[in-house]
């Protein structure tokens, strides 16, 4: 499921200022202020991007929403500038408070300066069951809860939507395997575990979850 960025008459825009200049934006991600909305696609993602960023490319609007702290100053990176510009419009008015900007230039311009770019990790089911299989990393399912008592690999461990951004969620402290019901939404979460600190976070594309059990995974045992 991709971002819906209604048309330019829906929006009415009252606190967009005209954008963030790539040092300025640095310096306050440094100082822990703040956090950046990427709503380009996982591989776009994946292949560079701020640090701190949330991939929102999978998410419902309503979802992403409600994942960002109240207040957050929020920095938005989208494919084009319409595109940033319309989601900060959106979470300027989203009710919340939001201090909602673009960044200058966006991915680009943060290059262009020379900043540092974090990377994402993907794996396809396959190679991320052989991994789980191989031991030493641990497998989050960030399905829902009831989609995890349906089927799940044995040994993952749930995190549902709902607690992703959980402040005090203790996650172990190996590498991780996120898996969900697309890549998208995999992605997503997996960059809300990277953002807030887990160093090494692996996303399965494709349908994960349910074709890491097609390709073999255990269920649990009833």
């Amino acid at each position: 499921m991709s971002t819906v960025i209604p048309a330019p008459s829906v929006v009415r825009s009252r606190r967009i200022r005209l954008g963030i200049e790539p040092h300025d934006l640095d310096r306050g991600l440094g100082a822990g202020r703040g956090l950046v909305v990427d709503i380009r696609p996982a591989a776009a993602f994946d292949a560079g991007h701020i640090p701190r960023s949330l991939n929102a490319s999978g998410l419902a609007w309503s979802a992403m929403t409600a994942l960002l702290p109240p207040g957050s100053p929020v920095a938005v990176v989208a494919p084009t500038p319409y595109e940033a510009q319309q989601a900060a419009s959106l979470l300027s008015e989203a009710g919340l408070d939001y201090d909602a900007t673009v960044v200058s230039g966006g991915i680009d311009g943060w290059r262009r300066h020379g900043l540092r770019l974090h990377h994402g990790l993907a794996l396809d089911a396959r190679r991320a069951l052989q991994q789980v299989q191989r031991g030493g990393v641990a497998l989050i399912d960030v399905r829902t809860a009831g989609d995890f008592a349906v089927a799940h690999v044995v040994g993952s461990i749930s995190v549902p939507p709902e607690q992703w951004a959980a402040r005090g969620r203790e996650l172990p402290r190996l590498p991780l395997v996120v898996g969900a019901a697309s890549g998208e939404l995999a992605a997503g979460a997996a960059s809300l575990f990277r953002a807030a600190g887990h160093g090494c976070v692996w996303r399965v594309e494709g349908n994960g979850i349910e074709q890491m059990l097609d390709a073999g995974a255990t269920l649990p045992v009833r």
